[in-house]
């Protein structure tokens, strides 16, 4: 149907993640930049630039009520933003101290009133947690120790306990379902209130 040619657009090698919301693609940047392209053309409509200029392994955002959310990362510092899409403003950003140069990772996960995602959390030690966040303002509901310390193995390969996260709305509540990757290889059911 068409090809767009995005390498003037683009920064770094290699993009992050993306989603298709409301007739529009968000795909995030090494850059810590959000862009967003017509599905049915691929003409550029918006940018969001972060202010940070750091490589930042992003991965997957996600979307909903005119909100997207992701992080962006810059040395041992990480956001979680939640953006207006509207009006292409912060709704809020919170920032944490990840270490290793690593950002939030993976996917961001919503549920019903709560943003989940993985974090490298350098106030544990560097251990990798799942948080849950209050969508309305960002608040810190929860954290769960996930997996173990990363480290860098000789091939350059890290081991942080990535993985998958997915959420479902029950009627008494919600739950999540996720499994850890790398050297644990967990199942977790957990109570995402």
């Amino acid at each position: 149907l068409w090809k767009k040619d995005v390498y003037g657009i683009l920064s770094g090698s290699q993009p992050g993640g993306f989603i298709v919301y409301d007739g529009l693609l968000y795909l995030l940047d090494p850059a810590n930049t959000l862009h967003t392209f017509n599905i049915y053309s691929g003409d550029p409509i918006w940018t969001y630039v972060s202010g940070l200029d750091y490589w930042s392994p992003v991965d997957l955002p996600a979307i909903a009520d005119g909100v997207v959310y992701f992080g962006v990362s810059q040395g041992d510092f990480c956001n979680l933003v939640a953006l207006d899409v509207a009006n292409q403003t912060p709704k809020w950003s919170i920032g944490f101290k990840s270490g290793l140069n690593q950002a939030i990772t993976n996917q961001v996960v919503l549920g019903d009133r709560l943003v989940y995602f993985w974090y490298v959390d350098e106030d544990l030690g560097g251990i990798c947690a799942l948080y849950a966040v209050a969508k309305s303002d960002g608040t810190i509901k929860w954290r769960r120790i996930t997996g173990p310390k990363p480290f860098f193995g000789s091939s350059g390969q890290n081991s942080w306990a990535s993985g998958q996260v997915v959420y479902r709305s029950l009627d008494s509540g919600g739950m999540l379902y996720m499994v850890t990757g790398y050297d644990d290889r967990i199942l977790y059911a957990l109570d995402a209130e």
